[in-house]
């Protein structure tokens, strides 16, 4: 099956973006995940009606893209 290059991914976002960190994103901000510790997955960062910090990111397992809260996530 296919297997994620998680140094190529990370290699261009730094090429592309600049790093900051968590606990300064904001709504619009690109969230990289590290699962297991390797980075692996993507998410757009949003503000939710309530005011918590939202995410927009594609979930496998529904075949699609979802938006929802990013409430549990550790921020590290």
């Amino acid at each position: 099956g296919w297997k994620p290059d998680w140094a190529q991914l990370e290699a261009g976002l730094t090429a592309a973006m600049e790093p900051i960190d968590i606990m300064q994103a904001r709504a619009g901000d690109v969230a990289l995940f590290r699962l297991a510790g390797n980075p692996q997955h993507l998410a757009i960062l949003t503000r939710l009606d309530d005011d918590r910090q939202g995410m927009i990111h594609a979930y496998a397992p529904l075949g699609a893209v979802v938006s929802g809260s990013s409430d549990g996530l550790d921020r590290v």
